[in-house]
């Protein structure tokens, strides 16, 4: 049997094959160092969406609702016991007409008050437990695009802009209803509520 000897041609050829197979390694190899470089430097491209299921929004308004109303509860105790006026206290306990001129200074600073224990308390809730109140009761949570418990700069950048949505009249709203079921504070500040997984998950 006679074995073929490869000519130089061959080699040749193969040589070629090998250096062209080689340069495109080299070359797969510098466009990959260099995204990895740019992900680095671009905190953006680190933190891009994955697939995360949004709560109903039927779940987020009840949570809202109980975060409201404990809200207020606190805000009331709060100006009860700082600045109303004894006047306006003994009118409100016994349920009696109040002046005006009297009530009106204290309601804004009530509002005032309101929106800051509001902004606050959220804002610690969500970057401690991703959760407030009204959250836990609904077995829901805020988490980043990554679906991770935000921090507290990124929790306060989305209370502030809820602000935003409520000015917006409701329109900002409007996208829960949509297929990724966000609002305007969620796009806004890069975050997502879903249901909170159980510990079996």
């Amino acid at each position: 049997r006679v074995t073929a000897i490869p000519s130089s041609r061959d080699k040749q050829v193969e040589n070629d094959s090998l250096k062209q197979a080689l340069t495109n390694f080299e070359k797969e190899e510098r466009i990959l160092s260099k995204r990895r470089s740019r992900a680095a430097a671009n905190p953006e491209l680190q933190n891009k969406p994955i697939h995360i299921e949004p709560a109903q929004p039927w779940r987020r308004f009840a949570a809202g609702a109980v975060d409201i109303v404990l809200t207020l509860l606190v805000s009331v105790f709060v100006a009860y016991v700082t600045f109303l006026p004894e006047t306006l206290r003994e009118a409100l306990m016994q349920w009696q007409p109040v002046d005006p001129s009297l009530a009106l200074p204290s309601i804004f600073r009530f509002l005032g008050l309101t929106y800051f224990i509001w902004l606050v308390l959220s804002s610690l809730l969500i970057s401690g437990w991703g959760q407030t109140a009204g959250a836990h009761v609904m077995k829901i949570e805020t988490v980043t695009n990554r679906g991770e418990i935000p921090g507290i700069k990124q929790a306060a950048l989305r209370s502030l802009s809820q602000t935003t949505t409520f000015l917006s009249g409701g329109i900002g709203l409007l996208p829960l209803f949509s297929k990724r079921k966000r609002a305007l504070h969620d796009v806004m500040s890069c975050t997502v509520m879903r249901l909170k997984p159980s510990q079996n998950d």
